[in-house]
C-alpha cells in the first residue's frame, strides 16, 4: 500500500503571503548586528545569574557542569535574539537566484556540440566508488529549516572516524524564501541520495540516513518520498531529537511548556514550519510527510514493508520529547522495527552537540548504538547496546 498523497490538491496556487520571509540584505545585516549586540549586552546579566543559580539551586539537568550551564543559557539567549523573527540564513548559505516570468521571452537558446575535455573539478572531491558491501551515512543537519551547516560542529568528523564509514553531509537549502521553501530541501536530499547510489554505487540497504532535529524530519521525509516513488530506500534510519510535527498545533504539546527554560532551544518551530510549507495548504501540514509523529497504522507501510530499522534518540528534558514519544509509540504499534533511547535529563540533540555540552552522555550512547545499526550487525538479543537506558513510553 502506497502512502502517496494527492499533492496537486495540497499545493497552493501561490506562496502563503503570511509566511516569514528573508528581508532585504541591508535590513538583514542591521538585524543581525542588533541581535549580536543584544547577546553581548545580556552577558553581564546572564553570567552572574547562571553562576548564582548553579551553586544555590543546582543545575536544571543533573549532568550539567558550570561550563555546560553557562553555555546552555547563553545559547538560549542567542537563539531568542537571532530567530525572533526568523530573519534568514547566514551569509555563507547558498541562495536561490530570484527569477521573473518576464525574463523567459528574452532568453535565446542555441544548441551547440562540443568535444569532451578534462577539466579540474574545483570545489569537488573525486571520491572512490563504493567497495562491495561498503557502508555509508547520509547526514542532514538540524536548524529548523532556517539555519545550520553540516560542518559547523565536529560531529560529522567524529562519527566518520569512530564508526569507520564515509559520511555524505548535505547542506540542503533553508526554507525562508519562496524559492527555497519545500520541496527544495527534499530535492537536495534526493540529490544526495542519487549521488551515493548512482554516482558512487552504494547499495541502498548499506546506507544509513541520519538526521538531527529538522534533519531527522528530512530523513523521514526522504525515505517516504523514495518509497512512494517506487525507489529502493535506505536500510536504516538514525534520528536524534527528531522534529516530527510541523502542524500548527505542534506548540500545544505539554513538553513545549514544561521543558521551556530547561532546554536551550526556543519555540522556533512555529515560525520555521510556516515558512517551510508556504507552498502547501494547512491540510498538507498534518500529513505523514510534514507531521510523521501523527502517522498511524498503514501510514507506516513505507518502513514496515521494506523492513527498515529505525533508531531514535531523545532527551527527557527537550521541548520536542512529547512528539518524539508519540512517533515511537505510533511506529511500534504499526509494526516498524524501531527502538527508542531517551537520555535521562537530556535535552535537544546532545549526541551531535558533544563538543559543546561535554557533560552529556548523548554522543557516547548514540555512537555505541548506531555502530551495529550502520554496519548491519544488530544482535536482537542486545539491541540497542545501551538498552539499560531504554525508556518504555
Amino acid at each position: 500500500m502506497s502512502t502517496a498523497l494527492d499533492w496537486p490538491k495540497l499545493r497552493r496556487s501561490s506562496p502563503d503571503p503570511t509566511a516569514p520571509r528573508t528581508p532585504p540584505a541591508p535590513l538583514l545585516a542591521l538585524y543581525k548586528l542588533l541581535a549580536a549586540l543584544g547577546v553581548l549586552g545580556s552577558l553581564p546579566f546572564v553570567i552572574p545569574y547562571t553562576i548564582l543559580t548553579h551553586f544555590l539551586r543546582g543545575p536544571r539537568l543533573r549532568w550539567q557542569t558550570l561550563r555546560d550551564h553557562l553555555i546552555t543559557n547563553i545559547v538560549r539567549v542567542a537563539l531568542i535574539q537571532h530567530t525572533l523573527f526568523l530573519p534568514g540564513v547566514d551569509w555563507f548559505e547558498w541562495r536561490a537566484v530570484r527569477s521573473k516570468s518576464s525574463d523567459a521571452p528574452g532568453v535565446t537558446v542555441t544548441k551547440v556540440t562540443l568535444p569532451p575535455a578534462k577539466l579540474p573539478r574545483t570545489g569537488f572531491a573525486a571520491l572512490a566508488k563504493a567497495a562491495p558491501g561498503e557502508k555509508a551515512m547520509l547526514y542532514f543537519v538540524g536548524g529548523g529549516y532556517a539555519f545550520g551547516h553540516p560542518l559547523e560542529r565536529t560531529y560529522v568528523f567524529k562519527v566518520a572516524h569512530d564508526i569507520n564509514i564515509r559520511v555524505l553531509a548535505v547542506n540542503y537549502r533553508k526554507t525562508l524564501t519562496p524559492e527555497t521553501a519545500f520541496p527544495a530541501p527534499l530535492l537536495d536530499a534526493v540529490a544526495g541520495w542519487e549521488y551515493l547510489t548512482n554516482a558512487l554505487g552504494f547499495e541502498p540497504k548499506n546506507i544509513t540516513v541520519m538526521g538531527e532535529s529538522a534533519g531527522a524530519n528530512l530523513s523521514l521525509l526522504l525515505q517516504r518520498y523514495l518509497y512512494d516513488s517506487g525507489v529502493e530506500g535506505p536500510g536504516q534510519l538514525a534520528l536524534s531529537g527528531p522534529w516530527v510535527d510541523m502542524s500548527p498545533t505542534n506548540i500545544t504539546r505539554a513538553s513545549m511548556v514544561n521543558n521551556w527554560g530547561v532546554d536551550y532551544i526556543t519555540w522556533l518551530a512555529k515560525l520555521s514550519a510556516h515558512a517551510a510549507r508556504q507552498h502547501y495548504t494547512d491540510e498538507a501540514a498534518t500529513t505523514p510527510y510534514f507531521a510523521p509523529a501523527n502517522a498511524t497504522g498503514a501510514q507506516w507501510s513505507n518502513l514496515v514493508k521494506p523492513g527498515v530499522k529505525v533508531y531514535i534518540h531523545g532527551g527527557e528534558k527537550e521541548i520536542l520529547v512529547d512528539e518524539i514519544r508519540t512517533l515511537y509509540k505510533n511506529m511500534s504499534e504499526a509494526g516498524v522495527d524501531v527502538v527508542y533511547v531517551e537520555e535521562p535529563h537530556g535535552f535537544h540533540i546532545t549526541p551531535t552537540m558533544s563538543d559543546i555540552f561535554q557533560g552529556s552522555t548523548g554522543y557516547k550512547v548514540f555512537s555505541k548504538d548506531i555502530y551495529p545499526l550502520i554496519h548491519r550487525e544488530v544482535d536482537p538479543t542486545n539491541w540497542p547496546p545501551s538498552q539499560g537506558d531504554k525508556k518504555n513510553v
